[in-house]
C-alpha cells in the first residue's frame, strides 16, 4: 500500500482540536439574531442568540477496523460528533497517525477495509437543513482524504456494512430494512428489496457470491444471491429449536471466520450461534449464557464488530469474562480464558505493544471513548492504554435539564459522557452519563430516565461538585425509554416507550418515600405515553402511536387520557378533536396554564383543553404551522411558562405564545428544528448587565447539535433586580431576615 503523509496532518488536526477546546472554554457572542423584526413580544424581550459552547468534546466511537498501513498495524475509526473526524491510530505505538474530516457525518456505525486498500464508512449524516440521512464515505489512507460517495437511497441510518472481493460495498439500512449495493466501478447505488419485512438490516457478511443479512427488531439471517437479489433463503429457522425460542431477537453482529459464520443475537438471549458455510448447517452448540459454568455473571455476549482469529480460535466477551471459542474442529468448543472483561469488542487485532511500553503480543480492541484495551491471554491480564483518538468537534446533545442549583445537566448521543453547565461561573464540567431520555429535578436531586433498560437514576451533587448517580428502580414490564416525568405529592409520574418490537407503552407511578411502584402498561392500547400533567389527584396524559423500534404502529391516532391516582383507574380516553379535523400521531407538552386550562401541542397546533370535558377550546387554540401534519415520533416537545407566556416547541420550532390574545412568534430560525430548550439563570458574561441577575432560554438543535446556545429573557412587568451583598445584620438592600451576608440580596433599580 502506498505510504501516507503523516506529520503535517497530525499537526493540523491537533491544532483544530486545541482551537475547538479553547473556543468551548470561552463562550462568545453569537451572530444569530432572534427571528422576526422585533425581539419584544407582549412585554417579553428575547436577546440575540449567543453561543455558550460545546459541552462534550471527547471522542465517542462505535467501531474500529484494524488493518495494515506501511507495514504497521493501524486502527481506522471515526468519531460520532457534529462533523466526524476519521482517525488512523498506530496500534503498536498507540499514537495518532493522521485524520480526515467528514463534515456532514454525525455518527459512524461501521468501517470496512476493502481489497483496494480504501476504507468504506457507513455513516449517519445530516442534510443542509439538519435532516438525518444515511451516507457512504470512502477514505484513502494514501492521500488522507475522505470522499463523500453519496447518500444511500432510502436510508435514514446505516447500521451495517460489508465489502466483496471487487471492493463493492453492501450497506444495511434503517428504516427501509434493505441491503443497498454500491458499485465501486460506477459509483452507483442499487436498492434491494426489504429483508423479511423488518426495519433494520443490523448485521451483514459476504461469502462466495452471497450476502448474509441479519435483521431486527425480529431477528433472522437471510442468504441473498448477490447477482440476483430476488433469490433469498431464510437460513435461521433451525435456531428457533436450537435456542428454544418462538422468535429470534436482533441478529446484531455477524462475521465470517474460516468455514463458520458467527452470529450474535442480542436482547435477553445475548447468545452466539455458529453456521457452517461448507455444510450449510447450524451447530447445535451455542455460546449461550450457561455454556461455560463458573463465569462471573449471566450477561451473555454483549457483541463484537471485527474478530481476529488465531489458530482457529476467536475470543468473545462472555458473562463478564473472555470466552475462547475453538472453531478448528467439526463443532465449536468453549472455554473461559480467565480475564475479567465486560465490554463489547470494537474490532480486534493481535499486536506487539512493546513500543507502547507493554512487551509481548496482545489482543487489542477499542472502547467507546477511544482508549485501546489490550488482553494478555497468556498471563491473564488486561490493560487500558492512553486515549489517542482525536475529535475536532463535539458530541451531539440529546437531553437537558435544570438541577436544584440552577445549573444545566446535559447528556449526549451516543452516550457515555455528560456535562453540567455552571450558570454561576459559565464553566462546563464533564461526568460519566448514560443515555437519559428525560430529566426531572425534585428537591436537591435530579432524576434521569435511562435507555436502554428503562432505569430511573437519582443524581445529586457531591461535596466536590461532581454529579453522583445511584439507581432508584427499573420500570420493568417491557418498558425501555422513560421519555417524560413529572412529580406531584411525592410521586414520580413517568411516561415510557416499550422495548424493540413492542407496542404497549406505560404510565408508571413511583412513590419516592415508600418505593411503591405501579406500572400501568398499555394504558392506551398499542400506544406510548409522552405527555403528563397532574392536578387534584388526576393524571392527564397524552400519547404517541409509535412503540418500540422495529414495531410498526398499530394505532392510527394519538390519544388523551385521564387517570385517578387514588383509585388506580383510568377514567377516560379521548380523541383530540382539532378544528382542522386532522388526526395526530403525537401529542405532548401537556401543562396547566395560568387560566386553568390544559395546554399542549401536536403537529403545528398549540391547543387548550377544558380539563372537565377534555374538549378543545377553539378560541384558545391555534394552528401555527398548518402545513405540518403527522409530526413526531417519541420525543416530547419542550415547553415552559414564563411571565404568563407559553414557550413551546411547535413541531420542534421554538415558539412564544400569549394565552390571552393567542398571538405568537417563532423565536428561532423556522428552518431549524430545536431538539430541547430549558429556562435557567444566565452566566454573567451572557447577561445584559453582568451585575444584574437574569434568565435565558438555553437550547440546542439541528443546525449545531453539539453546541449549547442561549437567548436572554427580559420582562417589562417588573424592574430588573440588582444583587448586592448584605452585612449580616439585616440591613442589605432587600434583605430583611437578618441571615446575611447574602450575595444574592437585591434592590430594585
Amino acid at each position: 500500500m502506498p505510504s501516507a503523509r503523516r506529520n503535517p496532518v497530525r499537526s493540523m488536526v491537533a491544532l483544530m482540536a486545541c482551537a475547538a477546546l479553547a473556543f468551548t472554554a470561552v463562550p462568545t457572542a453569537a451572530a444569530t439574531e432572534a427571528t422576526g423584526p422585533d425581539p419584544a413580544f407582549h412585554g417579553l424581550t428575547f436577546g440575540d442568540e449567543q453561543r455558550v459552547g460545546i459541552p462534550v468534546q471527547v471522542p465517542s466511537i462505535i467501531d474500529m477496523a484494524f488493518g495494515e498501513l506501511d507495514g504497521r498495524t493501524v486502527g481506522y475509526t471515526a468519531t460520532s460528533s457534529d462533523g466526524s473526524l476519521l482517525n488512523v491510530i498506530d496500534i503498536a505505538s498507540n499514537t495518532f497517525v493522521q485524520g480526515a474530516a467528514m463534515p456532514t457525518v454525525i455518527q459512524v456505525w461501521k468501517l470496512e477495509i476493502a481489497p483496494n486498500g480504501k476504507v468504506y464508512v457507513a455513516a449517519i449524516g445530516k442534510d443542509p437543513v439538519g435532516g438525518q440521512r444515511g451516507e457512504l464515505w470512502i477514505y484513502d489512507p494514501a492521500t488522507n482524504e475522505a470522499v463523500f460517495a453519496g447518500v444511500v437511497p432510502g436510508s435514514s441510518s446505516n447500521w451495517s456494512l460489508v465489502v466483496d472481493d471487487q471492493s463493492n460495498a453492501y450497506v444495511g439500512t434503517y428504516k427501509t430494512g434493505e441491503v443497498v449495493k454500491y458499485d465501486a466501478s460506477t459509483g452507483e447505488f442499487t436498492r434491494w428489496d426489504r429483508v423479511e419485512g423488518e426495519e433494520y438490516v443490523r448485521s451483514i457478511e459476504y461469502h462466495d457470491g452471497h450476502i448474509y443479512a441479519g435483521t431486527g427488531a425480529t431477528g433472522a439471517v437471510v442468504k441473498i444471491d448477490a447477482e440476483d437479489p430476488s433469490v433469498r433463503e431464510r437460513i435461521s429457522d433451525p435456531l428457533l429449536d436450537i435456542f428454544g425460542v418462538t422468535t429470534l431477537p436482533w441478529a446484531y453482529d455477524m462475521q465470517k471466520v474460516g468455514d463458520w459464520l458467527v452470529v450474535n443475537f442480542s436482547g435477553d438471549l445475548a447468545a452466539t450461534a455458529f453456521y457452517n458455510l461448507r455444510t450449510q448447517q447450524w451447530s447445535e452448540k451455542t455460546l449461550n449464557k450457561s455454556a461455560i459454568a463458573g463465569t462471573p455473571t449471566r450477561n451473555g455476549n454483549p457483541g463484537f464488530t471485527q474478530l481476529a482469529p488465531r489458530d482457529g480460535r476467536i475470543y468473545l466477551t462472555y458473562n463478564g469474562t473472555i470466552a475462547e471459542v475453538d472453531l478448528s474442529g467439526a463443532e465449536p468448543t468453549f472455554s473461559d480464558a480467565g480475564i475479567p472483561f465486560g465490554l463489547g469488542m470494537r474490532g480486534q487485532a493481535w499486536v506487539d505493544l512493546s513500543e507502547a511500553g507493554h512487551p509481548g503480543e496482545w489482543l487489542v480492541t477499542a472502547s467507546r471513548q477511544g482508549p485501546l484495551r489490550a488482553l494478555d491471554l497468556v498471563n491473564k491480564k488486561s490493560i487500558i492504554l492512553p486515549n489517542a483518538v482525536q475529535t475536532s468537534t463535539g458530541t451531539p446533545l440529546h437531553t437537558a435539564g435544570v438541577n436544584s442549583d440552577g445549573d444545566i445537566y446535559m447528556v449526549t448521543y451516543p452516550a457515555g459522557t455528560g456535562a453540567v453547565y455552571d450558570t454561576g461561573t459559565g464553566a462546563f464540567r464533564n461526568f460519566p452519563a448514560e443515555q437519559a431520555e428525560s430529566m426531572l429535578t425534585v428537591g436537591d436531586a435530579t432524576y434521569f430516565g435511562l435507555y436502554p433498560g428503562g432505569h430511573i437514576d437519582r443524581v445529586v451533587v457531591a461535596d466536590d461538585g461532581r454529579p453522583m448517580s445511584s439507581r432508584v428502580f427499573t420500570l420493568g414490564e417491557g418498558q425501555d425509554r422513560p421519555y417524560y416525568m413529572v412529580e406531584d405529592g411525592g410521586k414520580l409520574f413517568i411516561g415510557s416507550i416499550p422495548g424493540y418490537g413492542l407496542h404497549q407503552g406505560a404510565l408508571t407511578i413511583h412513590d419516592l418515600a415508600t418505593g411503591e411502584t405501579v406500572v400501568e402498561k398499555g394504558i392506551v392500547e398499542n400506544q406510548s405515553v409522552i405527555g403528563i400533567a397532574v392536578k387534584d389527584g388526576t393524571v392527564y396524559g397524552s400519547t404517541t402511536i409509535v412503540g418500540g423500534l422495529g414495531a410498526e404502529p398499530i394505532a392510527t391516532e394519538a390519544k388523551l387520557f385521564t387517570y385517578d391516582v387514588a383509585s388506580g383507574e383510568k377514567t377516560g380516553e379521548y380523541s383530540l378533536e382539532l378544528p382542522s379535523g386532522q388526526k395526530p400521531k403525537h401529542i405532548s407538552a401537556l401543562s396547566f396554564g395560568p387560566d386553568g386550562n390544559l395546554w399542549g401541542t401536536t403537529d403545528g397546533w398549540v391547543f387548550a383543553l377544558d380539563p372537565e370535558t377534555m374538549q378543545v377550546i377553539e378560541s384558545k387554540s391555534k394552528n401555527i404551522l398548518p402545513e405540518v401534519t403527522r409530526y413526531g415520533m417519541w420525543r416530547p416537545m419542550s415547553f415552559d411558562w414564563y411571565d404568563g407566556k407559553l414557550l413551546i416547541n411547535v413541531a420542534s420550532r421554538l415558539t412564544v405564545l400569549d394565552p390571552e390574545t393567542m398571538e405568537h412568534r417563532i423565536v428561532t430560525d423556522p428552518g431549524e428544528e430545536i431538539a430541547r430548550f430549558v429556562i435557567a439563570p444566565l452566566a454573567p458574561e451572557h447577561r445584559d448587565d453582568p451585575a444584574v441577575e437574569q434568565k435565558g432560554v438555553y437550547l440546542f438543535g439541528s443546525s449545531a447539535p453539539d453546541t449549547l446556545r442561549v437567548m436572554s429573557l427580559a420582562t417589562d412587568s417588573a424592574q430588573p433586580e440588582k444583587c448586592r451583598p448584605g452585612n449580616g445584620k439585616g440591613y442589605a438592600y432587600g434583605h430583611d431576615k437578618g441571615n446575611g451576608p447574602n450575595p444574592n440580596a437585591c434592590k430594585k433599580k
